[in-house]
């Protein structure tokens, strides 16, 4: 009798397991397809003639929180960052917002501009609620 609980117990036990691992895999496989399709929707708004101000009014519009845009800035809107090269230094202004796909993951899209606000990428980033950040995929 003992051993028919045991089995039973644990073949109840390796259900919930399977159970578990299959939601998350279906979880996180539908925050990657909305994050794919939020990209998507980033990419195609991005052009050549995109200002900082199309930028941050795309974000807002999608429901984006505006992470990287400064009203006080010399240059009005934007962030800036140095990337250094081994032969050269270049600087790009940045407008950058986030908006969470789930209670603990978060997607962030930044568009990049060259100093003379030529649009250069649209790029975005996951990561786990800010509270936990150790974790992120970017493009």
């Amino acid at each position: 009798m003992k051993k028919g609980r045991k089995r039973t117990s644990l073949i109840l036990l390796a259900a919930i397991l399977l159970a578990i691992s299959a939601h998350r895999a279906l979880k996180n496989f539908q925050i990657q397809q909305e994050t794919t399709r939020w990209y998507a929707k980033a990419i195609t708004a991005f052009n050549d003639e995109t200002t900082p101000e199309d930028a941050r009014d795309w974000l807002t519009d999608n429901g984006f929180e505006l992470m990287i845009w400064n009203p006080n800035a010399q240059k009005g809107w934007i962030g800036k960052q140095t990337v250094q090269q081994p032969d050269s230094t270049s600087d790009y202004y940045l407008v950058q917002g986030s908006k969470p796909l789930s209670e603990d993951i978060w997607l962030d899209i930044k568009f990049t501009f060259d100093t003379d606000l030529i649009p250069q990428k649209a790029r975005y980033n996951t990561r786990t609620h800010p509270i936990n950040s150790s974790q992120s995929i970017s493009q």
